[in-house]
């Protein structure tokens, strides 16, 4: 899988910060799970601990991540060892 191909695609939409796994999926036209495998095993993505409306996986650019959330929030998921 082209995981630069998916950071281009979150990164150039700055109105949003995340992105569900199925449209992820549907853009790389790759396996899901090869998809998803990718997504946690990369240091320039975090996955999200809420879901979608459609209860699928969220996930965004660290960059975008970064530069979108209070850094109250970002004190706050690294106590909790994971991202909001």
């Amino acid at each position: 899988m082209d995981l630069q191909k998916i950071l281009d695609y979150m990164n150039a939409d700055k109105a949003r910060v995340w992105y569900p796994l199925s449209e992820l999926v549907t853009k790389t036209g790759e396996d899901p799970v090869n998809v998803l495998k990718d997504l946690n095993a990369s240091d320039k993505v975090v996955r999200s601990s809420r879901l979608s409306k459609d209860g699928d996986q969220l996930f965004a650019s660290k960059e975008d991540f970064s530069k979108s959330e209070p850094l109250l929030s970002k004190v706050i998921a690294a106590f909790r060892n994971r991202i909001d």
